[in-house]
């Protein structure tokens, strides 16, 4: 039973990716989105606009309850950090 507990484990581990990407795809970069405005705008724009920038980006839905129960710790956030660009 201990062996096929560190057989486990050593697979387990040796799977593992340490790959950590460090750019956006393009397809991530040219995704569509919606601004409050009611404008298209791409990721890439955004994260464009924001070049050396701190930038906060919060997704989020109005159906979503767990979401709405976040607001106001998104609201301390950004009083908290008002030099902070939050999308």
């Amino acid at each position: 039973m201990k062996n096929l507990l560190l057989l486990f484990m050593a697979i387990t581990i040796s799977s593992c990716s340490n790959d950590n990407p460090k750019e956006f795809s393009s397809q991530s970069l040219n995704e569509k989105l919606i601004t409050t405005e009611g404008q298209e705008i791409t990721f890439g724009d955004i994260l464009d606009k924001n070049k050396g920038k701190t930038l906060v980006i919060e997704v989020w839905a109005s159906w979503c309850g767990d979401c709405l129960k976040a607001m106001p710790k998104w609201k301390e956030l950004q009083a908290n950090h008002p030099d902070a660009n939050y999308v």
